[in-house]
């Protein structure tokens, strides 16, 4: 009896250490990503990276492959990438790794490095601005190797996976959908919101209400 229950201890404690490290694409509407010429050329990822170990200080703890037609955009265009990307940790007891873009950085690949050592599910939130290719090899891709510095970690094959909403696309769904009301938001059309004043119809001074 005794072995059973250690080799269900063991099961489950495999099973907790393989779900604690993980890298989301969050919220996940940003998975769908425009190309280029749709809109206004400016959308945003945010990858989340849970640890699962006290990861080690390394110049390069952690470095994220770019998907297949998607890149870092040189917002103000200087050359340089890593100010470009921001980097917030997610302390699990107030420590302070100090993650953040690496200069080695590229449009193809970000480096996040750090200056103290990281705990047991301390998340990593990386942001950066992207630009897609007009025309894309393929509809989906994924992201691509996540190396980790420190050997306690898991190195992934492929990151999260995206879509490329094309102009065809976007004109077929009227929307890509970003912006989803809970049901406690979402009133059937049969029984309209009575709540709230209704819209002025005459010009009104606003300057008691909304002062400078």
């Amino acid at each position: 009896m005794n072995r059973i229950l250690t080799a269900i201890w063991i099961g489950l404690f495999s099973v907790a250490f393989s779900q604690a490290q993980t890298v989301q694409l969050l919220p996940s509407e940003l998975s769908l990503v425009p190309v280029t010429g749709l809109g206004q050329d400016r959308h945003w990822q945010q990858l989340v990276v849970t640890l699962s170990a006290a990861d080690a200080a390394s110049a390069a703890a952690l470095t994220i492959a770019m998907p297949n037609g998607l890149v870092v955009s040189d917002t103000d265009k200087d050359g340089a990438i890593a100010d470009e990307i921001r980097v917030v940790y997610a302390s699990v007891a107030g420590e302070e790794p100090g993650f953040a873009a690496s200069t080695s950085s590229s449009a193809e690949r970000i480096v996040i490095g750090s200056t103290a050592a990281a705990a047991v599910g301390g998340r990593i939130y990386v942001q950066f601005p992207t630009l897609s290719a007009a025309a894309p090899n393929a509809t989906q891709v994924r992201y691509g190797r996540i190396d980790f510095a420190d050997a306690a970690e898991n190195d992934l094959a492929e990151g999260p996976q995206i879509r490329f909403v094309t102009q065809d696309d976007f004109a077929a769904m009227g929307s890509m959908k970003v912006v989803t009301f809970r049901s406690v938001l979402a009133v059937p059309t049969r029984r309209p919101l009575l709540w709230g004043r209704p819209f002025p119809t005459s010009t009104r001074s606003c300057s008691r209400i909304c002062p400078i």
